[in-house]
């Protein structure tokens, strides 16, 4: 179990090529012919590969602008390397949940990870082990071989894609793929195995990806529909994840895994992810109290698992304060001054959960410090979420590899995530520093290592 400080220098070297703007480009393409949608926006970090020429194909002044002038709920300054949000959102293995270097350090916690689980913990795989550790060389380079990118449909108000005929809808989803297949043209190596994929983010299912992959020609597309051979919805692996990161929380702050005397707060219970997450709370910790909210149209999803698994129904400001451990299931940045000020007076001793709540620089990093000062122990967002990607790694396989390990194997893959999460908790609580420093460093100093051997450092 590591508890040593790690090699700071190999790590700052490894922050410093991470956030060099020379390491990425954008993509923009318009949006033409559907109300209320702007732009196809992807920013690149290509980590593994030298300096890609800046910005391609976007005036930042111009593009910032169009930011700025888009709801504003939905959509932050990219120029700061801020999360972005939408109902269209594409996400994945290289489109996926955060801009800029932020995401190549989800990718190389991935790697991180995997490798500790399987190096020191090959026995919690249970009968899935043969298949994993046999496609173990596969399974590390998928993850490690690729930066991370972030890709959005940019929309002028929330209710823009309710208000779309069919034929407004198809036409979107053609521009998508139109945006993905250019991708693929621009990428900055002839080598086969590195392919940019699109792949759901909140608000996108397997149906809405099918149709994407319709006017792809089947190329570029993950988690399309299971009956057309893709590998479906992936919320039921990431919340898979984030309840295996929960029981490792429990551990380190000393509960009782039955749940006797733990409550938790479930914010956006009623979600894809949320939903299956409050089902693993009771079947894992059947002792513990439920509490959960959601927006006020999911009211009915609610009730039904208020009435299955017997949990409490509050509003959505006041979960919050209604129990021990705050499980953040909704739009990133709720961890904030106002809610940790809430947390703590009402004796939140940790936090986890499927929501992007990234500690990454600023004010940020300095909330992180003071929720962890607070006596509020917060799981790292890129540990506990990893289930998403995991559940699209045999795709990646199959391409790099030519032979596809089941779908089950990746789902239970994340098995590994519970004894790094305890070893990350631990680490950190011996250095006194946050849960999400010790993570990233370990993220960086696999990412700096592999730039090294590479000769990029």
């Amino acid at each position: 179990m590591t508890t040593e400080v790690p090699n700071l220098s190999l790590i700052q070297r490894g922050k410093e090529r991470l956030n060099d703007p020379k390491n990425a480009f954008m993509l923009v393409t318009s949006i033409r012919d559907v109300p209320g949608y702007t732009h196809n926006i992807t920013v690149v970090r290509d980590p593994y590969h030298p300096a890609l020429g800046g910005l391609r194909e976007a005036d930042a002044t111009r593009l910032l602008s169009d930011y700025e002038n888009a709801d504003p709920i939905y959509t932050k300054r990219i120029m700061e390397g801020r999360s972005v949000s939408s109902d269209i959102a594409a996400a994945g293995l290289l489109e996926s949940f955060q801009l800029g270097g932020e995401m190549a350090v989800k990718h190389a916690g991935e790697v991180a990870t995997m490798r500790e689980g399987m190096d020191n913990h090959p026995e919690v795989y249970g009968d899935y082990r043969g298949e994993i550790l046999g496609n173990r060389d596969a399974w590390l380079d998928a993850a490690k071989m690729f930066g991370g990118t972030k890709g959005i449909m940019v929309r002028n108000h929330p209710g823009a894609y309710a208000a779309l005929t069919p034929q407004q809808q198809d036409r979107l989803w053609e521009q998508r793929a139109e945006h993905v297949i250019k991708l693929n043209e621009m990428k900055p190596t002839d080598d086969p195995r590195v392919v940019y994929y699109t792949a759901p983010d909140s608000g996108t299912d397997s149906d809405k990806m099918s149709r994407i992959r319709d006017y792809t020609g089947g190329k570029f597309v993950a988690c399309y529909r299971v009956d057309e051979g893709g590998t479906g919805n992936p919320s039921p692996t990431t919340a898979l994840s984030v309840a295996y990161s929960t029981k490792a929380l429990l551990h380190e702050l000393g509960l009782n895994q039955d749940g006797t005397d733990v409550s938790f707060g479930i914010q956006g219970a009623a979600g894809e992810v949320g939903s299956v997450l409050v089902g693993l709370y009771y079947k894992n910790h059947p002792r513990a109290e439920l509490i959960i909210t959601d927006m006020d149209r999911r009211r009915d999803e609610l009730e039904r698992l208020s009435d299955q698994y017997g949990a409490n129904i509050v509003r959505p400001n006041d979960i919050f304060e209604s129990g021990i451990i705050f499980v953040p299931s909704g739009p990133p940045g709720q961890l904030n001054d106002r809610t940790r000020l809430l947390m703590v007076g009402a004796g939140v001793k940790g936090v986890s959960g499927p929501a992007n709540y990234n500690w990454t620089a600023g004010h940020e990093k300095r909330l992180a410090e003071e929720f962890r000062m607070g006596g509020i122990t917060v799981d790292p967002a890129e540990l506990g979420n990893q289930g998403g990607i995991r559940s699209i790694l045999p795709q990646f396989i199959e391409d790099i590899t030519g032979r596809r390990p089941s779908q089950e194997a990746a789902h239970q893959s994340v098995v590994d995530v519970e004894p790094m999460t305890r070893s990350v908790l631990e680490e950190a609580r011996q250095r006194g520093v946050t849960p999400d420093q010790a993570f990233h460093e370990r993220a960086i100093f696999e990412y700096a290592t592999q730039c090294r051997e590479l000769g990029l450092l």
